[in-house]
């Protein structure tokens, strides 16, 4: 590759109410297959971050990231609430 060329990531041209309905589109479909087969979406939703909105991937990781943040704080209050994390102390 020359200097002057940059990678870009690929992308589905696609307008903005066009690209919003997809992304809600995709965002439900991943939380089903993600519900239905117990794993994290992050293996499918950098990808989808990808190609829909041009970003790359870093951001698009963090971006996985800060959308479980939410499911990761709801349930680390219910787990304190239940007293889940005694365990945890008693054996230390």
């Amino acid at each position: 590759m020359s200097a002057g060329r940059s990678l870009r990531s690929p992308t589905l041209a696609l307008p903005g109410p066009a690209q919003a309905v997809a992304g809600v589109a995709a965002g439900f479909g991943i939380g089903v297959v993600a519900a239905i087969m117990g794993i994290a979406s992050g293996e499918l939703l950098i990808p989808t971050i990808v190609l829909f909105y041009s970003v790359d991937i870093k951001t698009a990781g963090s971006l996985s990231l800060l959308v479980s943040l939410p499911t990761m704080l709801v349930a680390f209050a219910r787990y304190s609430r239940d007293g889940s994390f005694a365990v945890l102390g008693a054996n230390l």
